[in-house]
């Protein structure tokens, strides 16, 4: 059994400083999931000149790129206003960022986590986000078809055919009348439990964006009929969902 939690909870405080991320081959304008630290030491000798630094304050924000292996070093920033704006979700917290009030880049908090070392700064920390994605995308959907297939080994092989046999009561007792059904049925995917519902079929993820789970839990098959019972033979997928969005979607399915 293993859980991919994708939600954390932060305030605005916990954000003051200058983070900064890796981006090498630009990395922070195509990765989905990107990690920033608050660490100075972080970048001594690092494989990339280029960065990008969140420079957060009490009432204010800046969005600067960085370049270090020039000389002297160089930064570059917008002269327009911007803000760092922390929203609520059912689903999670989300990072805005704005420039003279148009959204330019949205986040969903992923982890926050705090650790000292013995070096300065000494206190230092390290921040997960997701980057929002399109539903034409499919991102969750196939996330999970690669845990199906990846993670629980699922093969959807055809189940042996059933035989049936029959005596023909009006002939002799020594003949018999044998019918077979090749229905060459599918062996089941994993079960698919979404927001504490069992979902026949997994295209109502592909209503959904990535950044809308909360959590995904996959169970092996040794595991999973003890929980689930026979119909888990092949394991379960446990997702978490915007509730809100969820209870629409589940209608529209026959929910």
């Amino acid at each position: 059994m293993s859980t991919l939690n994708l939600n954390a909870q932060i305030k605005r405080t916990d954000l003051e400083g200058d983070w900064q991320t890796n981006n090498k081959d630009s990395l922070y304008y195509k990765a989905d999931s990107i990690e920033f630290h608050l660490d100075i030491n972080r970048w001594m000798n690092i494989e990339t000149c280029d960065i990008i630094k969140w420079r957060t304050e009490k009432s204010s924000f800046k969005f600067i790129e960085t370049y270090l292996c020039t000389e002297p070093g160089r930064e570059r920033w917008s002269t327009d206003k911007e803000k760092l704006i922390i929203k609520k979700r059912d689903f999670g917290q989300v990072i805005q960022l704005k420039r003279k009030g148009q959204l330019f880049d949205q986040l969903k908090v992923i982890e926050l986590t705090e650790s000292r070392v013995e070096r300065y700064p000494f206190d230092i920390k390290q921040l997960t986000v997701l980057r929002f994605d399109d539903l034409e995308e499919q991102k969750l959907f196939k996330f999970v078809d690669s845990l199906v297939f990846d993670v629980l080994e699922y093969e959807p092989t055809p189940v042996d055919s059933t035989v049936y046999k029959k005596i023909n009561q009006n002939a002799a007792a020594t003949t018999s009348e044998i019918r077979i059904r090749d229905n060459r049925e599918v062996n089941p995917k994993p079960l698919l439990v979404v927001n504490g519902h069992v979902a026949e079929h997994y295209e109502i993820l592909k209503s959904f964006l990535f950044v809308e789970a909360t959590a995904i839990e996959y169970i092996t098959r040794e595991q999973a009929t003890m929980l689930y019972g026979a119909r888990a033979v092949n394991g379960v997928i446990v997702i978490q969902l915007s509730n809100r969005k969820f209870k629409r979607i589940w209608k529209e399915y026959g929910g």
